[in-house]
């Protein structure tokens, strides 16, 4: 599975970016959220909230406790915040 990670820091970035990871051998039977846990192994830096909240997958609505398997086509994954303008760093967004 490949996946996209959308990246931005609010008080250092100008632009947002994409971060990529090929090939990752995960369960498609595992929730998104264990996926970015699993992620932040490789990026420790990263921040996303600690529990269940709602994310875009492949521009669809949804929130974290969802199954990669209930995803159309999970072969590729973009995981983006709900909101590119309201995001402060990373997956974090204001309230």
């Amino acid at each position: 599975m490949d996946v996209k990670l959308f990246q931005f820091n609010s008080l250092s970035d100008y632009l947002p970016y994409y971060k990529k990871f090929l090939n990752l051998d995960f369960d498609k039977n595992s929730s998104i959220f264990k996926l970015l846990q699993s992620l932040k192994t490789f990026d420790e830096d990263y921040s996303c909230p600690y529990m269940d909240f709602a994310i875009r997958v492949n521009g669809i609505y949804t929130f974290t406790s969802t199954c990669i398997a209930d995803i159309p086509n999970n072969h590729e994954l973009i995981l983006e915040p709900v909101s590119e303008y309201l995001c402060k760093k990373d997956l974090i967004v204001e309230n």
